[in-house]
């Protein structure tokens, strides 16, 4: 899994393929998010357009980025097809997202709870992998455990 580098407060970046648009829900630091700067000084459209560009980063691939065009954010914030109302807000709506190394724009906190959230994905994964292989007795490859074709399969790869 690639990494596309860290961000300004030291947090890495999600994998390229960090995917959590199975995942309906994000978590929501109630403290860190009522107390923030963007929730005290931003306008309450670039209020609703941050927020709206928070969940829509949150099932972007990679999660927690978002592209940097103004045509996709517009459109991303709620606004459609009126870049010009959504450039009128663009700097506060954007608020603490930096440009990562692929081009796209990153949350460092929406970084760090995608970190955490792929990372439980994938432990979750390695276990449902795991106890299917245990339960119907088979390796990863699929192939039964007392089959011949595993051991050649190991064999070809020595």
């Amino acid at each position: 899994m690639a990494e596309s580098g860290t961000l300004s407060n030291g947090e890495p970046l999600p994998p390229l393929d960090c995917d959590l648009r199975d995942f309906k829900f994000m978590p929501l630091d109630v403290a860190r998010f009522r107390d923030s700067k963007f929730a005290a000084k931003v306008s309450d459209a670039a209020f609703r357009a941050g927020v709206m560009l928070w969940a829509a980063a949150w099932h972007q691939v990679p999660a927690s980025s978002l592209p940097d065009d103004d045509v996709e954010l517009a459109s991303l914030a709620g606004f459609g097809r009126v870049v010009e109302a959504w450039l009128a807000v663009r700097d506060d709506a954007l608020h603490g997202f930096e440009k990562g190394a692929d081009g796209r724009l990153y949350h460092p906190v929406i970084a760090e709870k995608a970190n955490e959230a792929w990372a439980a994905k994938r432990t979750q994964s390695k276990r449902g992998k795991s106890g299917a292989a245990a339960r119907w007795g088979k390796g990863e490859n699929g192939a039964s455990i007392d089959d011949g074709c595993l051991k050649h399969s190991e064999a070809i790869a020595q």
